[in-house]
């Protein structure tokens, strides 16, 4: 009786501990899509003034988008890259998640990297220009 129920109670942990640690692995990614996001959305919002200004159109400007990607991503205690490619800012985000129960077994601990894009949209009257 002893040999199975120590079987059993280890296979339990594994279960267990899978089903919790990749929950959290995911809200880890969640989480790190959410900081791309939002750093994406910085650098979306620098305009290049001077093509505004010339009447050539909304433009990202590329430096103060990447600049102020990586502010947000620094603010945020974030490790991540930004840059822009046909006018879409891109954050990519790098973070480790290390498990807390399959951790006392040696996993771990987890890379989770995620890229999100913001491309700037101008809108009159509901709809896209």
């Amino acid at each position: 009786m002893t040999p199975w129920f120590i079987v059993s109670a280890l296979a339990l942990i594994v279960i267990v501990g899978l089903v919790l640690d990749g929950g959290s692995h995911l809200h880890a990614q969640q989480h790190a899509y959410g900081l791309a996001a939002q750093a994406a959305r910085a650098g979306g919002q620098q305009l290049d003034t001077t093509a505004v200004m010339a009447g050539e159109g909304f433009t990202v400007d590329p430096a103060k988008a990447v600049t102020a990607a990586h502010q947000y991503l620094a603010t945020a205690g974030a490790d991540g890259d930004a840059w822009v490619e046909g006018g879409r800012v891109h954050v990519t985000v790098r973070q480790t998640y290390s498990p807390q129960i399959l951790g006392m077994f040696g996993a771990g601990p987890f890379p989770v990297e995620v890229t999100a894009t913001a491309r700037l949209v101008r809108v009159v009257a509901g709809s896209e220009q």
